[in-house]
């Protein structure tokens, strides 16, 4: 029988989904059960707990490079760390991996002061990014 691409996967990365699948266990769900879960989601300061400490055992960020602070995790492992923190049912689990707020691969080829003033600390969980939108006033059309 030949293996499944998933099973290769799976295979693969093992260790490190079930070292994050231990972290989520032993440490974000007993601190999301002391916290009750308000309707726009945990407090502020504990997902940036969750973030920073998700960054110093190598998951936030991690398919950065190591020389910008990441661990160098391929894609695929990045998703499997995505499934098992859904797969969790810890509402802290998806604070552990950068989404939409972590780092952005556009900085990645950004000036070296760029990416050591704003991505670097990004991968380490220390800084979130943002987008900001604008519209042109009523009556008024952009250049």
């Amino acid at each position: 029988m030949t293996a499944q691409p998933s099973s290769v996967l799976e295979r693969e990365h093992r260790d490190l989904v079930a070292g994050f699948e231990s972290f989520i266990r032993r440490e974000l769900v007993p601190l999301a059960a002391e916290v009750p879960e308000p309707v726009d989601g945990p407090p502020r300061d504990l997902r940036d707990y969750v973030r920073k400490r998700s960054a110093a055992l190598g998951f936030y960020g991690a398919e950065y490079p190591e020389h910008m602070g990441g661990s160098g995790m391929p894609v695929t492992a990045l998703v499997q760390l995505h499934h098992a923190a859904g797969a969790s049912g810890c509402s802290l689990a998806p604070y552990a991996l950068a989404g939409p707020d972590g780092p952005s691969w556009l900085l990645t080829h950004g000036t070296p002061r760029q990416i050591k003033d704003y991505l670097v600390p990004m991968v380490r969980g220390e800084k979130l990014r943002c987008l900001a939108m604008t519209r042109a006033s009523r009556g008024r059309a952009l250049p």
